[in-house]
Formats: C-alpha cells, structure tokens, sequence
C-alpha cells in the first residue's frame, strides 16, 4: 500500500475573551457567574456561565506522589475552583463546559 494519506486538517481560532461578571471585584478569582464574549467562526458569542459547584463532593482531595514515593495530599478550596457550565444565548439546547484554571 504506498503513497500517503493526509489526516484531518485541524482549524483553529485565537480567542480573545471579554468576562463580565456581576459580582463585586475581588471576591476571589473565580465568579459564581459570568458573560463570555468570544469571536469563534466569524461571530461573536456570548457564553452564559455558571460556576459548576457540584462538580466535585464537599470532601474532595487530590494525592500525588514524589519521586521518592511521599505523598503529597491537597483539598480543593471553593474560592480556587475554575470550572464553569452554561449555554450560548440565543443557541437552544447549547452547552457549554470550560475551565478558567490556567486560561481558557
């Protein structure tokens, strides 16, 4: 079998966000909600966001282990959770899930 096939090409689109969010500033990083304004396929969106508080149980913790086998264990505090579902306005049945942890 010769030759060669191309794969899928991928698109991709730099996205500048826009938060709006009615929460006073500095009551933590992360809002309870917020509007998203994006340009993505020549349009712009707006993402209404709610922080998805039930993503993980009230005692939830993470352990890594070192390179020597030590465990590290750390518990998640509400005011550094970053993960956010909601829909496109104007998009029915839209759904939109994302993370603000390390950008978006």
């Amino acid at each position: 079998m010769g030759g060669s096939q191309e794969g899928p090409q991928l698109q991709h689109e730099l996205v500048i966000p826009q938060w709006r969010t009615s929460e006073s500033p500095g009551r933590g990083k992360h809002p309870l909600t917020a509007e998203l304004r994006v340009m993505a396929e020549g349009r712009e969106l707006i993402l209404d966001l709610e922080k998805n508080e039930h993503l993980f149980a009230p005692a939830y913790t993470e352990t890594c282990y070192t390179a020597s086998g030590n465990p590290q264990t750390t518990t998640l505090k509400s005011e550094d959770h970053c993960f956010y579902h909601g829909t496109v306005r104007g998009a029915e049945e839209s759904s939109v899930t994302l993370s603000t942890c390390r950008g978006i």
